[in-house]
C-alpha cells in the first residue's frame, strides 16, 4: 500500500563489455545477487570478447545461480527475469537479449519486463513500429513507464534510460 522507488538500471563495465540489466521478480534480493554474482565474475574473466562468448556465459551463471544460491529461497520468490544489454569494447559490437528461464533470446523489437500489466503490454503492441528510431523508442518507453506510475504501485520515478549502440 505504498509506493517505493529503486534504482532498477544502473550501467557498469567488467571485463571488455559494457552491460545493462533490468530485472523482475518478488525477490529483489535474489535480482540484485544476481547481477553483483556476474559483474564478480565477468570482471575476472578477461578471455571473453565475443557477444557470442558473453551470452554463453551469463547463461551459465544464470543457470548455476538457479540451480545453487536461489534454492535457498522459497519456489514462489525465485522467479526471475532479465532484459540485459550488452556492448563488446573491443569489438565495439552490441547485443540485447531477454531471459527465458536460463536462456536468452535475442530481442529483435521490443520487450517488457516488469510489473506484468496487459495495458502495458497493450501500449507498446500499439505504438511500436519495426522502423522506430532511437529517440522514438525512448519516448515509448518512457510513455510506458508513465502509465505504469499512474496505474501500479510498485512503479515510480525518477526513470533511467540507457542507449545500446555498437559504437
Amino acid at each position: 500500500d505504498f509506493r517505493v522507488s529503486r534504482l532498477k538500471l544502473d550501467p557498469w563495465e567488467a571485463g571488455n563489455f559494457s552491460i545493462a540489466m533490468a530485472g523482475s521478480g518478488s525477490n529483489g534480493e535474489l535480482l540484485d545477487s544476481f547481477e553483483q554474482r556476474l559483474k564478480d565474475n565477468l570482471s575476472v574473466t578477461t578471455e571473453l570478447q565475443s557477444l557470442a562468448a558473453l551470452k554463453e556465459f551469463i547463461e551459465q551463471e544464470l543457470l548455476d545461480f538457479r540451480k545453487n544460491e536461489a534454492m535457498a529461497y522459497p519456489s514462489r520468490e525465485r522467479a526471475m527475469r532479465f532484459i540485459i544489454g550488452a556492448r563488446s569494447i573491443p569489438q565495439s559490437k552490441s547485443a540485447l537479449w531477454s531471459t527465458s528461464a536460463s536462456r536468452l533470446r535475442p530481442i529483435d523489437d521490443y520487450s517488457l519486463v516488469g510489473f506484468g500489466d496487459e495495458r502495458y503490454e497493450l501500449a507498446a503492441q500499439s505504438l511500436y513500429r519495426d522502423d522506430v528510431t532511437p529517440v522514438q523508442g525512448i519516448f515509448l518507453g518512457l510513455h510506458i513507464m508513465w502509465l505504469a506510475e499512474q496505474t501500479c504501485n510498485f512503479v515510480k520515478a525518477p526513470v533511467t534510460v540507457v542507449v545500446l549502440r555498437d559504437n
